[in-house]
């Protein structure tokens, strides 16, 4: 089994993503056609299970948001993405748990799964993660659309990126 653990903002949406939740910037819906599209490719090599590492997994923290994790479920569900889990949160007091520390979490309390590989789609500062030697996972996007969201040129970049370095990667367990 690969997994994939998804960040929301910055990687299914953006800066300029025109649907609203309440006050906060929804799905871009072409970002998330080119998250399912990615979702199919790596599916057609494995299973491919997702799991959710954005601050969208926690409703209490979203007091304007009220069931911001059922919006986020909805949509992915709606586009054929069932979520296979989420991260638990490290440090809540802090406000700006440390994904990468998450993430290894995750693994520790899973280590039963027969992992072969795993990626990380994410716009968090790479330091995150690279004490917890998962930079070469990584696919770091960008909240500026001009740099680069799950957009179609990012899209086109990643799958080449992805088909080469992540799908290889995630053949690789460790």
């Amino acid at each position: 089994m690969k997994i994939v653990f998804l960040d929301i903002d910055g990687v299914l949406n953006h800066a300029r993503t025109k649907e609203r939740l309440q006050s906060y910037i929804g799905i871009d819906e072409g970002n998330l056609r080119n998250f399912v599209e990615f979702i199919k490719r790596a599916r057609a090599e494995e299973e491919t299970e997702v799991v959710l590492t954005s601050s969208w997994r926690e409703d209490v923290n979203w007091d304007a948001v009220e069931n911001g994790y059922k919006y986020v479920y909805n949509r992915l569900y709606s586009a054929g993405i069932t979520l296979y889990d989420i991260t638990l949160v490290t440090d809540r007091k802090l406000g700006n748990p440390n994904r990468g520390e998450e993430i290894t979490r995750w693994f520790m309390e899973h280590q039963d799964l027969d992992i072969s590989g795993y990626v990380v789609l994410d716009d968090e500062h790479i330091f995150e993660f690279k004490e917890y030697g998962l930079t070469k996972r990584l696919i770091r996007t960008s909240w500026d659309s001009a740099k680069g969201e799950f957009q179609e040129k990012t899209y086109r970049k990643g799958f080449g990126y992805v088909t080469k370095t992540v799908l290889y990667a995630l053949q690789r367990r460790g």
